[in-house]
């Protein structure tokens, strides 16, 4: 009774009647994964990623996801890596016990090949806050980190623990070393929220957007046609230009991802806050947090169109923005000419692609804007 009283007073649950029993996922890992009866469905996370590369260069970012499920019983946690279209990219199994989360198998997907990591130190985390050691390693590379629990903080008003550490790399084709800093911050019932790898030349970021429930996951799949990124041109945020179409069928429009060279807005990041936010009439937005996302489609013209809008406040929870000024920032993107356009293929003619910018609110203030 006392295990099941714990349960409901940690997961915010209301009532526990007419359900199977949870798989018995210990206590002390329960501060550091998605909530028991999460995991029991599977809980899909979408993460906010972004590629800093120093002064002068682009700041790249991307979506990505991770879907979480727990064995029946309770000892084995899988973390799916997604791409943006929601491909598999990856595969990590955890054993989960009282002292740790320990890394069991580690593979990750490149088209049809698949390429498993040798596990030379397993220990992803130990919950007494001592050093945890993982290393993986292939025929390319070796990676070694050390993670150690410095401190409790916040993320978004609830409390987290951070932990920090070094990440040692080496690569084979170039007989390269190199060491990164490490940090990450874990939520009771959500799992990491936060990481970041910094290196002497770059950054690398994650952090939890939105989190989704199985049959949200299977809708927004259900949704579209044949990959998450399609826009349904009969219902659109605001009505495309007259002059405005793609070039090409809507089956061949591409993902942000997929073309080359680099597509995506002129001067990339810098430019992009530089050009858009001036355009901006944040007022509305005085007293809102969470992410406003607006996804479109840039035609082979480099012109932009077909609006559509993914929202979310800071607890990962679906929100309404202001409907007005929704709309009023989509007609500030509209006004951005002259994307960069690029190929699919070597002998194909330039793409259509679907793409995105995400402006993130913080009680007001406008703290970022991606990619």
């Amino acid at each position: 009774m006392e295990t099941i009283k714990y349960l409901l007073l940690t997961t915010g649950l209301a009532f526990f009647v007419g359900c199977e029993a949870l798989p018995p996922v210990p206590l002390a890992a329960q501060d550091f994964l998605p909530a028991v009866e999460q995991l029991q469905e599977g809980v899909l996370h979408e993460f906010i990623t972004r590629y800093d590369q120093g002064p002068n260069k682009d700041v790249l970012g991307q979506l990505e996801y991770s879907f979480y499920e727990v064995s029946p019983d309770g000892n084995e946690v899988s973390i799916k890596g997604l791409t943006p279209a929601l491909k598999d990219m990856s595969l990590t199994k955890l054993h989960v016990s009282d002292t740790g989360l320990s890394v069991k198998l580690s593979e990750r997907y490149y088209r049809i090949d698949t390429v498993s990591h040798q596990i030379n130190e397993a220990n992803l985390m130990c919950f007494d806050g001592k050093e945890s050691s993982l290393g993986l390693e292939t025929s390319q590379w070796k990676i070694t980190r050390h993670l150690s629990q410095v401190s409790d903080t916040t993320w978004r008003g609830m409390v987290a623990t951070r932990f920090v550490g070094k990440e040692y790399g080496f690569t084979a084709a170039t007989e390269r070393t190199d060491t990164a800093q490490l940090e990450k911050l874990y939520v009771k019932g959500l799992g990491v929220v936060f990481s970041q790898t910094k290196r002497s030349s770059s950054t690398y970021t994650r952090e939890l957007a939105r989190q989704l429930t199985p049959k949200q996951h299977k809708e927004l799949l259900a949704s579209v046609p044949k990959r998450v990124a399609y826009i349904d041109p009969e219902n659109t945020l605001i009505p495309d230009t007259q002059d405005w179409a793609p070039c090409r069928a809507d089956k061949l429009i591409a993902d942000y991802y997929n073309p080359t060279p680099d597509i995506g807005y002129p001067g990339g990041h810098y430019a992009l806050n530089r050009d858009l936010i001036p355009k901006l009439d944040l007022t509305p937005f005085a007293s809102e947090s969470g992410y406003l996302t607006i996804r479109f489609v840039v035609n082979c013209e480099g012109e932009v169109g077909r609006f559509t809008t993914d929202e979310a406040d800071l607890d990962l929870k679906p929100k309404q923005f202001p409907e007005a000024a929704v709309k009023d920032v989509a007609l500030a993107i509209q006004t951005l000419t002259g994307w960069n356009t690029g190929r699919v293929g070597p002998n194909e003619s330039l793409a259509d692609f679907y793409t995105y910018i995400t402006l993130k609110f913080e009680d007001g203030k406008l703290i970022d804007l991606l990619p």
